[in-house]
């Protein structure tokens, strides 16, 4: 189909959540990544018993609208849970698609790369290595950790900050869950 501006805002009727057919996926991994200046985005759905199929590779970066309309549009209605490369516009999008939109958490290992992205020198491996540790860890002591590495970043590194604070919550989804790894 065309996708235009107008289509973009266009939602579908009232999500319900379907039962889930056997190789259905259940969860889905969206994201971006650049290859001598070119973006490919790719969407993979993993079914009940682990089974991972690629939904659909796409020319273009999980930043563009257009290129997020037709990543959403390759999720069924059997998808409980999204994790994507912490994009605005694919989180956007997935939340414009269904009026009861599945759960979406960020990656980690590209929150972890984004906010490692504004810093350099030795608050770059301080923040590598803190991100690291706090995500292995389980439970509530992780989100308190992760806020205290969001106000050391604050103090001169707004841009670190931002990145940070905007996942906050997404990257402790799955954890939410508590279904283990």
């Amino acid at each position: 189909p065309v996708l235009s501006p107008r289509t973009l805002t266009q939602k579908p009727a009232s999500r319900t959540p379907a039962a889930v057919e056997a190789g259905a996926p259940v969860v889905a991994w969206i994201a971006g990544c650049s290859r001598q200046q070119e973006w490919t985005s790719v969407a993979i759905g993993v079914d009940i018993d682990g089974n991972k199929q690629v939904l659909t590779v796409l020319a273009g970066s999980t930043s563009e609208p257009l290129v997020c309309r037709n990543l959403v549009e390759t999720l069924g209605d059997s998808i409980r849970l999204v994790i994507t490369d912490g994009s605005l516009t694919l989180d956007d999008t997935i939340r414009l698609r269904w009026d009861a939109p599945p759960l979406v958490a960020h990656c980690r290992s590209a929150v972890r790369s984004s906010v490692i992205a504004h810093l350099q020198g030795e608050k770059r491996r301080w923040a590598a290595e803190q991100l690291q540790r706090i995500w292995s860890q389980d439970g509530p002591q992780a989100e308190a950790a992760l806020k205290t590495v969001l106000a050391n970043l604050r103090k001169g590194h707004p841009g670190a900050a931002d990145r940070l604070e905007r996942s906050l919550s997404a990257t402790m989804v799955v954890d939410s869950l508590e279904v283990k790894s």
